[in-house]
């Protein structure tokens, strides 16, 4: 039996195994059902002791032991043993069962052993009272509760991402010098576009307008006006389109200044705060120059995959709770 979950294959029995050695576990039966943002995610049937355990604390106890894709995302609670007499879990009937309390169709990732059951579980299997969380997935993601921090989205692709989060229920702190592509100038009126093109939909969103470098700052905005940082998208920066032999030690430094200084500021300012609340999400945003390379942009190819560096290395320092990732776009213009 394997589920795919987000690209990775997991197998169910794993799980089980883990979870059956927590003390107040007496059974579990981990399924496969579908999930829009990953294909297929597991859900866990667990037979405890009444109130002997709760989804946060055999969550928490699974992923301590495992990877994430193996952490199941729902959970149900029953009040029957999982296994026949003769030890094998009832996975038909338990897949089954799953499959019509969260109204879906089997997952398309998955493969159950055994042939498909028409026989139910157990009246006395499932009470209403008996069920913590059937952890569906959404058909539409959402941060609602959530707060996201987007530099450099008052044009291009981190207006974009702003927008997308504002829409999906994130509080966001649009952050913008509103400078030109060089890094000259400045204005808010591109961050003021965007908040107000979010709070024209429905959402929440506030401005500011310091530079990256000081990340700090940015970060204390959103703590201000919401009182925590959930999501950060480092996503500023600027151009220069120079070859290496005419690059000046100037174009060097102002693209270091935001590409890296700034991702790193604030990704820092906003780390013990996602540490604190036990929640994170960093995305650094690269590009196919920083790749694969560009005629005129040495500088950019030079430090765009430095952030792609910078997203791997936090995950052996973070928590379980936080994510550190790195995106690259293509031949689109962020500003």
């Amino acid at each position: 039996d394997m589920v795919l979950v987000g690209g990775a294959n997991v197998y169910p029995a794993e799980v089980e195994a883990v979870l059956e050695s927590h003390p107040a576990v007496r059974s579990a039966v981990v399924v496969g059902v579908p999930c829009p943002d990953l294909g297929s995610a597991l859900h866990a049937v667990v037979h405890t002791a009444a109130g002997a355990a709760n989804e946060d604390e055999l969550r928490s106890f699974v992923a301590d032991a495992l990877s994430r894709p193996k952490v199941p995302k729902g959970f149900s609670f029953v009040a029957e043993h999982l296994r026949g007499e003769d030890g094998k879990v009832r996975r038909a009937q338990v897949t089954e069962w799953v499959h019509k309390k969260l109204g879906v169709a089997p997952s398309a990732g998955a493969t159950m052993g055994g042939a498909a059951s028409t026989v139910g579980l157990s009246a006395s299997l499932v009470s209403a009272a008996s069920v913590n969380s059937v952890g569906k997935c959404s058909a539409a993601l959402t941060f609602a509760g959530r707060v996201a921090i987007v530099t450099g989205a008052g044009n291009g692709l981190g207006k974009e991402y702003a927008l997308l989060l504002g829409a999906r229920g994130a509080r966001v702190v649009v952050n913008d010098l509103g400078v030109s592509l060089k890094g000259e100038g400045g204005s808010a009126s591109l961050a003021d576009a965007t908040v107000a093109a979010i709070v024209a939909a429905g959402g929440e969103a506030v401005a500011n307008y310091d530079s990256v470098v000081d990340g700090g700052k940015i970060v204390q905005a959103a703590l201000d006006a919401y009182g925590r940082v959930d999501i950060v998208i480092n996503n500023a920066g600027i151009l220069r389109d120079v070859s290496f032999r005419k690059m000046s030690l100037d174009d060097w430094e102002k693209l270091y200044q935001v590409h890296l200084r700034g991702a790193f500021a604030v990704t820092q300012a906003a780390w013990t705060h996602m540490e604190k609340q036990q929640y994170g999400r960093i995305v650094n945003i690269s590009s196919s120059t920083g790749l694969y390379g560009a005629f005129g942009q040495a500088v950019c190819a030079g430090q765009r995959p430095t952030r792609d560096s910078d997203s791997l290395s936090p995950r052996y320092t973070h928590a379980r709770h936080m994510s550190h990732h790195a995106a690259s776009h293509g031949r689109t213009m962020r500003r």
